[in-house]
């Protein structure tokens, strides 16, 4: 950002965090991140958003026995959205950054009986094998990366390179994160596009947006 005051133009610029740095703010959020998230409504308007991809056909028509990839788990309250909308059993797999919020993922899925494969990773290594899933979904962690499209090998190129063909990526991102501009289209036979989100507290709605992608058939 760049502004003038009198004879002065200041720049501010954002300096993303290390990893160190991101391990240890989401590590000390941990213990009031659920109650944090549940208030400003992201539990319900993630609900809403895995139901509208549900009628919408965004979800695919996953298999029994699929592998669905949750890149920042944090809480998990998106992995048990997202299991409230899938009708077909499929295998769970979810990395974090933070010990303590993969802790407390852990703590919720077997809450509800939602088995999964937990993992300390970071995105841009993933400890997984090339075209392992059939669905990879994230929740505000793009636009924690430098490159968070993946030109340099960052955000979401290690994720695509995991996913089988015909993969759908569903990431949600702040509204306006820089370097994550994805037009509105409403084609939806368009292989990306963009949804606002429109249940829960102005909150919710106002700083997130939802995309779909599909990894194209080889």
């Amino acid at each position: 950002m760049d502004m003038t005051l009198g004879t002065w133009r200041v720049s501010i610029h954002r300096i993303p965090p290390t990893s160190a740095e991101l391990a240890a703010l989401y590590n000390h959020a941990a213990h009031y991140w659920q109650g944090a998230i549940r208030r400003l409504g992201f539990l319900r308007a993630y609900a809403d958003l895995f139901a509208r991809l549900q009628d919408d056909g965004a979800l695919g028509a996953l298999q029994p026995g699929a592998w669905a990839l949750d890149c920042g788990i944090g809480m998990a309250a998106c992995r048990l959205a997202l299991a409230e909308q899938l009708g077909t059993p499929v295998r769970i797999a979810g990395i974090d950054i933070a010990p303590q919020m993969l802790d407390q993922a852990q703590h919720a899925l077997d809450a509800a009986a939602v088995p999964a494969d937990l993992r300390c990773a970071d995105v841009r290594d993933l400890p997984f094998a090339d075209q392992t899933f059939d669905l990879v979904v994230s929740a505000y962690m793009l636009e924690h990366l430098v490159d968070p499209r993946g030109a340099a090998g960052d955000g979401a190129r290690p994720a695509a390179r995991r996913s089988a063909p015909g993969c759908r990526y569903l990431p949600r991102h702040r509204r306006r994160a820089p370097g994550l501009e994805i037009p509105q289209r409403r084609d939806r036979a368009s292989s990306t596009y963009q949804l606002d989100i429109t249940a829960g507290p102005s909150v919710a709605r106002w700083m997130s947006v939802a995309c779909v992608g599909l990894k194209q058939e080889q």
